[in-house]
């Protein structure tokens, strides 16, 4: 059983109760090319301007963030859950069985039934998230923003047990790095985010030039 491109539930077995036989992913209907964030430009707004903003927000803080700033720093935990939705870690999360005969989503599963959660897909459903292949941190400064359907670790007891220090780095790190430099396209410009397909998705290698960026008053 597989969740389909929207997000929503699908058998393989060609009937209408999800069978336990062995299954294989669907492929993931995504844009895998689309440019990185933050040096790229979102739909909102020029790469330098997101980071201007950005670097304007953690310059105004006292000191450099920590993990427990992130009601003091909206726009950069926005960037890091929007980065989070656009591509997250394990697209596919982890694997369940069911042990015994249950349901899900009004479908009745089999016991030994194998569940493919698609995250990717459940992130980019257009019935969710307005124009899902943007980047755009600003919708989750929105009110009403979707933020529950935000499940890159996915959710419950499987869930990933690091998703908090997993958090806590990306909003420490890249808070840290964009408070002093700027980012930019290395010689040989960015890689797509097609990735190498895996339990975690892996970013090919590439370089940044990262700009130190001088304080506001200072020559």
């Amino acid at each position: 059983m597989v969740w389909s491109p929207r997000g929503r539930l699908v058998s393989l077995g060609g009937s209408g109760v999800l069978g336990s036989r062995p299954v294989i992913p669907l492929p993931l209907c995504a844009p895998w090319d689309a440019p990185p964030p933050l040096v790229l430009h979102g739909r909102h707004g020029t790469p330098v301007q997101l980071q201007a903003r950005l670097r304007a927000e953690l310059q105004g803080a006292q000191g450099p963030p920590g993990p427990g700033d992130v009601g003091r720093l909206p726009l950069l935990q926005a960037t890091v859950s929007e980065t989070l939705r656009l591509r997250p870690p394990a697209p596919l999360a982890l694997f369940p069985c069911t042990l015994s005969p249950s349901s899900l989503g009004g479908l009745p599963v089999a016991a030994g039934t194998v569940l493919i959660p698609n995250l990717l897909a459940a992130q980019q459903d257009p019935d969710i998230w307005q124009h899902p292949e943007v980047f755009l941190p600003e919708r989750f400064l929105a009110p009403g923003a979707p933020s529950r359907s935000l499940l890159p670790f996915g959710c419950g007891a499987r869930s990933c047990p690091g998703e908090g220090l997993a958090r806590a780095e990306l909003f420490v790190f890249l808070g840290l790095i964009l408070r002093e430099f700027r980012l930019e396209p290395g010689p040989e410009g960015l890689p797509g985010l097609r990735g190498s397909p895996g339990t975690v998705l892996r970013c090919p290698s590439f370089r940044l030039r990262m700009v130190p960026c001088q304080p506001p008053g200072l020559p």
